[in-house]
């Protein structure tokens, strides 16, 4: 509720009680003819009914109430469109087929829930079945577009619990066994169907994204003049699935690791591999052309190396989550937290790099570990 600063005050000129107010930039006053005290509560209760109650639009429909949504959340992007464009594909498929032509404040939690079955149900009907995940998306976009309504004061009811079908699948992730971290490590080339050899131009960023845990994007904007200080290479940013550049997922994407022995070989194997094909980049995992790598070019030549030499179909994202299998033995769970950029912050190890660069220096040693029994070098 807001709460209202001011009182309505008699204008004896004009022989009527008044109050301005304001709400969201938005100033309106409001009269009362009635002398007295009576008067002066009646101004006030309806400048009080307005500051919480009334939108400019009371009858608002949920396709324009969802596009104001939209138009707020381009304001407000920053440095990328992928929310946004989550927000549109979700709204376009999945809300404004039931609730476009609907009053937002005629919405009740049964309509929420609709469009979460219908989600389902159609999904069925075409034969791809939607995942629990994406059901989870849908669900998130509803109450941010809620508690964007109860900013701007209009009277969407919020979802309650919105129940998932049991049936909805549950996105199984794959990460590569032993013996295809072997392969990684020992071939760099695959052939195509027509039997020409091809050398894999990404395979250094898979083997760098094995022993990191790094996403694609913070591997792909590396940028070693910047980013590599001695023995420690510090995340300062990531390049998104549409090439925007970014400052990471989150505030702990930011974060430093040690470079351990392997690490440096991959790293001055790859600055090797651009200097024999004259790539001058000031990016670390750069195309052919120098540019920075995208992510859909990065997957669809994994997806040829990782097929051509029958490795388990793991997307090059769930390369993440192969580190955190192949380590979990060998590394404690804040240690891994802290690599993953998954800890709370940096600053539960220490602010500076020498208060807790023992702890980086213990991942990257039990990192390494726990590879060279995959691959066999101990």
């Amino acid at each position: 509720m807001i709460e209202r600063k001011n009182e309505a005050r008699w204008l004896e000129k004009y022989h009527r009680w008044q109050i301005n107010v304001q709400r969201n930039g938005h100033r309106k006053t409001f009269y009362s003819k009635i002398p007295g005290t009576k008067g002066k509560i009646e101004a006030e209760r309806q400048a009080d009914k307005w500051l919480n109650t009334c939108y400019e639009q009371p009858n608002i429909r949920f396709d324009r109430l969802y596009a104001d949504f939209l138009a707020e959340k381009e304001l407000h992007r920053g440095l990328s469109t992928s929310g946004i464009k989550q927000y549109t594909s979700i709204g376009r498929v999945h809300l404004l087929p039931l609730l476009a032509n609907k009053k937002a404040q005629s919405i009740t939690q049964k309509d929420w829930q609709l469009c979460i079955d219908t989600a389902y149900t159609r999904s069925l009907a075409n034969g791809k079945p939607i995942s629990r995940r994406m059901l989870k998306n849908i669900r998130a976009t509803i109450k941010v577009i809620c508690s964007y309504a109860e900013r701007q004061c209009i009277p969407l009811q919020s979802p309650g619990p919105l129940v998932f079908p049991a049936m909805a699948t549950i996105n199984q992730r794959t990460v590569l066994q032993p013996t295809d971290i072997r392969t990684v490590f020992s071939h760099t080339d695959y052939q195509l169907t027509n039997g020409d050899t091809r050398l894999f131009w990404y395979i250094h960023l898979i083997r760098f994204i094995l022993f990191t845990g790094l996403r694609p994007g913070e591997a792909i904007g590396i940028q070693p003049e910047q980013d590599i200080r001695g023995d420690h290479l510090h995340i300062q940013r990531s390049i998104n699935y549409h090439g925007e550049i970014t400052q990471g997922k989150n505030k702990n994407a930011r974060r430093v690791l040690y470079l351990s022995p392997t690490l440096r070989r991959i790293v001055d194997d790859q600055l090797g591999m651009l200097q024999e094909h004259n790539v001058e980049s000031p990016w670390l995992f750069p195309g052919k052309s120098g540019d920075f790598a995208r992510q859909s070019t990065v997957y669809r030549i994994w997806r040829q190396y990782r097929d051509y030499h029958g490795l388990s179909a793991s997307h090059v994202y769930e390369l993440r989550h192969t580190m955190a299998t192949a380590t979990k033995h060998e590394l404690p769970e804040h240690l891994l937290k802290m690599i993953l950029g998954h800890s709370a912050s940096m600053d539960t190890y220490g602010t500076y790099v020498h208060e807790y660069s023992d702890d980086l220096m213990i991942a990257a040693e039990a990192t390494e570990r726990a590879y060279h029994k995959i691959l066999g070098l101990e």
